[in-house]
């Protein structure tokens, strides 16, 4: 094999798992290229809570200067737990920060863990991104060891960072006014869970947003006052109309903030969309068949969408409608069908093309009366209706859920 051209077994090493890539890596030096990139270039701990093994990893980065460089993207634990023999997360943290620092060429860092307790202690501290090289695009996750105003001076330093998901914890605990105006110049691709802190991002560049409705402290926060500050927060879409091109809005608030009345907000206040998903699961956020023209209008006043995912309950779908299935659609005989009518859901598709000249492909879930769900998606065709081409989910959320 060693005699094969690098092209070749290069590319039987992408099909190898972490294990034999280890193997083969003490095989010949030209094996230990190859497959270093590969263990190196996107690095997986974020499974690892044992501080004996991410230390072992850390040092093995930390002191050999190839393997550092080949690390782009480092999913890292929120937390690692001390063993036994070991009294003191210091050392630990410094062996981190060691690795870190060895790291130059990292692009993207992923902090996430599920556990964590007493006995776990924060993998990365404000002195873990000292004197260090690279210039991170990417941040994801919670930063425990972190004040808000160290989290500040971090996104500070790294101002190339274009993807920002930032934790929960740290999130909920920021203040308003808190908001420096200066960090994430770059910023594009945006998550939050507090979608009205949105506006202090105002300048940015944003082009794909992901907003999470919900009530942030039942305890301290009544229903009402989370439609409101939902409603509030949908006009600042506005802010970010001439680079918006992507929205996902998860809403969780129930019938008295309706999916109809989102989607008419956000067409008023960002029409230039190209690909819209709407989420709100559950019988108290479907749309009833008496709303559907609502919705139809509030789709018309988009002037560019390509894209619109409807992930909502919507009970028009399942009404009955006796016309014949067209010859051409060969997916309208599928048996998931048995029970439901294809040519409504097609006509309630083509309402929506019909009404929004420029959307191409629209999708919604759909659960036939033995419980199977799908995702009937449809196309445009050359005169404007609806056709089915599939039942896979289209996919708009894969930016944001990495």
């Amino acid at each position: 094999m060693a005699e094969l051209p690098v092209e070749l077994y290069a590319r039987i090493f992408r099909l190898v798992g972490a294990n034999d890539l280890t193997s083969l890596s003490r095989v010949t030096q030209a094996f230990q290229t190859e497959a270093e990139h590969l263990l190196y270039q996107s690095v997986a701990l974020s499974k690892v809570s044992e501080s004996s093994r991410l230390l072992s990893w850390c040092n093995a980065v930390a002191d050999c200067e190839r393997r550092a460089a080949r690390v782009n993207t480092l999913r890292f634990p929120t937390y690692f737990k001390l063993s036994p023999q070991e009294t003191s997360a210091d050392s630990i943290q410094t062996s981190i920060a060691r690795a870190f620092k060895a790291m130059v060429n990292l692009k993207a860092l992923y902090v996430e863990s599920a556990e964590r307790g007493v006995e776990f202690h924060p993998s990365l501290r404000p002195s873990t991104f000292e004197n260090c090289e690279f210039r991170l695009v990417e941040l994801l996750g919670n930063l425990p060891g972190f004040t808000v105003d160290e989290v500040w001076t971090l996104l500070s330093s790294q101002p190339d960072i274009c993807y920002w998901v930032p934790g929960t914890g740290f999130t909920m605990s920021l203040d308003v006014s808190s908001f420096p105006p200066d960090i994430l110049p770059q910023l594009r691709d945006l998550l939050f869970i507090r979608p009205e802190l949105t506006k202090h991002l105002a300048s940015r560049p944003i082009r794909r947003l992901s907003w999470l409705f919900y009530r942030e402290e039942p305890e301290k926060i009544s229903l009402p006052q989370a439609i409101g500050i939902a409603q509030s927060t949908i006009p600042d879409l506005q802010l970010f109309r001439d680079t918006l091109s992507e929205l996902y809005i998860m809403n969780t608030l129930g019938k008295d903030f309706s999916a109809v009345e989102v989607v008419a907000l956000v067409a008023r206040y960002a029409p230039t969309l190209r690909i819209f998903t709407i989420c709100s699961r559950g019988s108290d956020c479907a749309i009833p068949a008496n709303e559907h023209p609502q919705l139809v209008q509030a789709i018309s006043s988009f002037q560019d969408l390509d894209t619109l995912l409807l992930e909502v309950d919507m009970p028009v779908l399942h009404l009955p409608n006796d016309t014949c299935i067209a010859p051409d659609g060969p997916l309208e005989q599928d048996p998931f069908w048995s029970g439901l009518s294809p040519v409504q859901c097609r006509q309630i598709a083509t309402s929506l093309m019909v009404s929004c000249p420029s959307l191409r492909t629209i999708s919604f879930p759909l659960q036939n009366p033995s419980g199977i769900s799908k995702n009937p998606c449809y196309s445009r065709t050359a005169n404007g209706e609806a056709k089915l081409v599939g039942f896979d989910l289209v996919d708009t959320s894969s930016w944001w859920m990495k």
